[in-house]
């Protein structure tokens, strides 16, 4: 079931790192910066938990990894890459400098 959904997140987080931006359904756009590190966060949960297990078994070979520690790996990897997606991504960004084209000139 974890390999299923570490797979799942290594799936997605691996196309939202090469898509960059995107946009919702609801038509909010995902700049690029922010998706790569909402994708990052996707990415690394599966090497995360095969790392903790990696670990563990050095330490204790008769000793399995509890659940909690699982769950809560998932949960630090969902809760980062939705405060990454709702306070970087979706916050207003300061208005941006026009171009020298549609400047007015300078009055001499």
């Amino acid at each position: 079931m974890f390999f299923a959904i570490g797979f799942f997140l290594l799936m997605a987080g691996v196309a939202i790192l090469f898509q960059g931006a995107f946009t919702l359904p609801n038509g909010w756009a995902i700049a690029t910066r922010p998706a790569r590190q909402i994708g990052g966060f996707f990415v690394s949960y599966l090497p995360i938990l095969i790392a903790i297990r990696l670990i563990v078994s050095w330490f204790a070979d008769d000793w399995t990894l509890n659940t909690d520690v699982i769950y809560a790996i998932l949960t630090l990897a969902y809760i980062a890459g939705a405060v990454i997606l709702f306070v970087r991504a979706l916050s207003p960004s300061a208005p941006r400098n026009t171009p020298a084209e549609q400047r007015p000139a300078p009055d001499e």
